[in-house]
Parts: C-alpha cells; sequence; structure tokens
C-alpha cells in the first residue's frame, strides 16, 4: 500500500503514536486497540491490514466482514457444480437404497474423529485413527493420522517410514 506520507501520517498521529518511532520500531508497542484505530484510518485492503498487524508483531484479526454480493465467475462455477451434484445425488438415490435413507436423514455434524482407509501400492491397506483437532479462532485444523500400536497398520506405517527414509537418502 503506496500512501504519502502526509496521508500515512495523520490517522497515526491522531491514534497517538509518532509516525517515525513506529516505522523504525522505536518506542512503545503498539495495542491491537490502536493498530486497529490506524486500520480503519488508512481504509486498507485486508492484506494491507493483516501486514500492518504482522509488522507490529500482532496476529491479525479474523473477523472478516460477511457481504451478499457472490462474484459472477464464482456464481457460475457454483451454479455448475450445483447442477452436477444434483444429478449425482438424482442418480444415487436411484441406484442406492441405503443412500437414499442417509440422504433423507440429513445428519449433519464436524466429523472430528473417523476412522480412515488407506491403500498404499507398496505396503497394502492401512486403517487409520483420524482425529481433527480444531482451533476456530484461526479457523485452522491439524489432521492427526495413527495407527494402534501392534495392528497390521501400525506395521505397515513403520515399514514406511522406513521405507521413505531410504528413499530420501538415494537422492
Amino acid at each position: 500500500m503506496h500512501v504519502s506520507s502526509h496521508l500515512r501520517d495523520a490517522p497515526v498521529s491522531r491514534a497517538g503514536l509518532e509516525p517515525t518511532r513506529l516505522e523504525q520500531a522505536r518506542g512503545s508497542r503498539p495495542s491491537r486497540r490502536m493498530l486497529a484505530a490506524v486500520a480503519r484510518a488508512l481504509r486498507p485492503t485486508g492484506d494491507e491490514r493483516d501486514h500492518l498487524f504482522h509488522q507490529a508483531g500482532e496476529e491479525p484479526p479474523r473477523n472478516r466482514p460477511t457481504t451478499e454480493h457472490v462474484r459472477p465467475a464464482l456464481l457460475l462455477v457454483l451454479d455448475r457444480m450445483h447442477v452436477r451434484l444434483a444429478a449425482l445425488v438424482r442418480r444415487l438415490r436411484a441406484r442406492s437404497e441405503e443412500f437414499s435413507v442417509l440422504w433423507d436423514a440429513h445428519h449433519v455434524a464436524v466429523r472430528r474423529t473417523d476412522v480412515k482407509r488407506f491403500l498404499h501400492p507398496v505396503v497394502g491397506l492401512m486403517e487409520l485413527d483420524c482425529e481433527a483437532l480444531l482451533n476456530p479462532e484461526h479457523d485452522q485444523r491439524l489432521i492427526v493420522h495413527t495407527a494402534r500400536p501392534g495392528s497390521r497398520s501400525y506395521e505397515r506405517l513403520e515399514l514406511l517410514r522406513v521405507i521413505g527414509l531410504q528413499n530420501l537418502t538415494r537422492g
């Protein structure tokens, strides 16, 4: 964001900070509240606002304003996906009673745990416990796959670890 020094310095000064000391990282560190005030005065883009917070050593706010506007290109993609999804659901319902019952039940939930099955080309089928560790404050997820100790999947994961190390040392 390139702004003339007068336009840039005025809101910073109004916020009670010295522009030069702030730019040179001298003096006290601005509070989150002060950073938000400066951001409102400058009216930066979301990326520019985030940069301001990062420069001050703070995590930027994650509450983005919502809007009813959907960009035309995105709307076109969504419309096409909706048509294809609706056709897929119709086919699946016609072919599978079980799918139809599940679809009608319409159970909605965040899945935090599950068992996933992976077919690896070298070690074969593995059943892994899957945990989704959520940090909703920052809209982050850490997905962790583990095998139960002593299981065939555990042994196969150990084998993969060894195979992976061998492949890394060959390069």
